[in-house]
């Protein structure tokens, strides 16, 4: 990002106006939950959920009391 940054800043010196937008993007890909609420630890001590996430939307589908509230939780 620094090299972005001296470039923005080296073109400000030449121009009289210069509108800049810049903006990094960022997801969740994995999300990976041990001994949380629903969620226990695996016999060989394997994670109790492990979700992957996708650039972009995605949704969390399933019956009542199923978990998906403690996977938003963890979010927060």
């Amino acid at each position: 990002h620094t090299g972005h940054m001296l470039a923005i800043e080296e073109a400000k010196k030449h121009c009289d106006y210069l509108k800049i937008t810049y903006r990094l993007d960022m997801y969740l890909s994995k999300l990976r939950l041990w001994n949380f609420r629903k969620y226990s630890e695996g016999h060989d001590g394997s994670p109790g959920l492990e979700v992957h996430f996708h650039n972009g939307l995605n949704a969390l589908v399933g019956e009542n009391d199923s978990g998906k509230t403690a996977i938003v939780d963890t979010m927060r």
